[in-house]
């Protein structure tokens, strides 16, 4: 074991300012190297493995920096010792390191990060929890499957879809959009929303992301005179050669084939899969939608849930006493627990200033 001795002085590195790798700050080899270096020689094979087990935030952004780099032997000091104690660790992302001139060509998709078109925040979403958790396991859960389902002529597209179908109303597109927030930037890098009512809203929204994500004086005003054909093959070749998780939101489609047309078949590598996910009112096998690895059926609200809807939206000095705790019972009730109708109600209390127990008694 590596012992400091009374006498001897330990240099300790703390950064002003702690970061987690990202594209423009990528790990580098060459640290890494140094750091290794320093523990092979003062503790042998022994103390670098321990290092490498016990450091966090390893990343897939991770540059093979030293000179040479296609040739390790030149420049690198126990290459051979270093390069397979980090292959050992699959959270070291040793697959993911790129030499320089495979890294810069990750510039070409740099601008394609973030959250574009998600409609705001709904401040009053109540309940969907187990949706929402469902939601994402499905995604998660479909994507490990796809990357390793193969048949004799074809390879698993690594793109998992999922459709939330139910009737108009019943909150899919405010589900999707408080997924959208609960998982990004946590687990997604990117996030599009995208209005699939048709082939036409969609190359709209692909030309005008393709516009927000040019930098300036760089083809961006000639983006508008490029065909469709052309506007649609760039966003889904980004997409694919994108190295951070993406979600894709289709909202309200009505025709199952545009996915085909929009989404890519997959992406560059199994560390980097895209989701998509669709609202809909397409049910049955005529629909189509079983194009869709898989859907899940969204129902009105529970009562509780409803009730809690009301509160939110309608402000609780309108639904503040018992007696009128039970009316917004059953105004739910009424309504079917609908959140479309619950909202509308509960905004019609908010700016009249009416509480619950009279707009039940006024209108229903």
């Amino acid at each position: 074991d590596f012992i400091i001795q009374p006498n001897e002085k330990v240099w300790v590195y703390v950064p002003q300012t702690a970061m987690i790798a990202d594209l423009d700050h990528p790990i580098l080899q060459s640290y890494v190297d140094t750091v290794l270096q320093g523990c092979l020689q003062w503790g042998g094979e022994h103390m670098c493995d321990q290092f490498v087990q016990t450091t966090l935030d390893w990343s897939p952004f991770f540059l093979n920096d030293t000179p040479s780099s296609r040739r390790p032997w030149l420049f690198r000091k126990d290459y051979t010792t270093i390069d397979r104690i980090l292959s050992l660790y699959p959270s070291t992302n040793f697959a993911n390191r790129r030499h320089p001139e495979e890294f810069a060509s990750a510039h070409l998709i740099k601008l394609l990060r973030g959250s574009w078109s998600i409609p705001r925040r709904n401040q009053a979403f109540t309940g969907r929890e187990q949706e929402l958790l469902e939601v994402h396991e499905r995604l998660t859960t479909t994507t490990i499957g796809a990357a390793s389902t193969t048949t004799a002529n074809h390879v698993s597209s690594t793109t998992a879809k999922l459709a939330i179908v139910g009737m108009g109303g019943v909150g899919k597109s405010q589900l999707c959009t408080e997924y959208c927030y609960r998982y990004f930037p946590s687990y997604y890098g990117l996030v599009i929303w995208l209005n699939a009512q048709s082939a036409e809203n969609i190359v709209a929204s692909f030309r005008q992301l393709m516009a927000d994500t040019t930098p300036s004086g760089t083809q961006s005003s000639h983006i508008k005179d490029k065909p469709a054909e052309d506007v649609i093959c760039e966003i889904k070749a980004r997409l694919f050669r994108s190295t951070i998780p993406w979600l894709l939101v289709f909202d309200n489609l009505e025709d199952v084939r545009l996915l085909e047309m929009f989404v890519p078949a997959g992406s560059t590598g199994d560390t980097c899969m895209g989701h998509v996910l669709v609202t809909t009112r397409l049910t049955g096998k005529r629909s189509g939608i079983e194009v869709v690895q898989t859907t899940m059926m969204l129902s009105c609200l529970r009562p509780n849930e409803s009730v809690e809807l009301l509160i939110r939206s309608a402000g609780e000095h309108n639904i503040q006493t018992e007696d009128q705790r039970l009316s917004a019972r059953r105004l739910a009730d009424c309504l079917g627990h609908l959140p479309l109708a619950l909202g509308m109600a509960a905004a019609y209390m908010y700016r009249c200033d009416v509480d619950c127990s009279e707009y039940l008694a006024r209108y229903i």
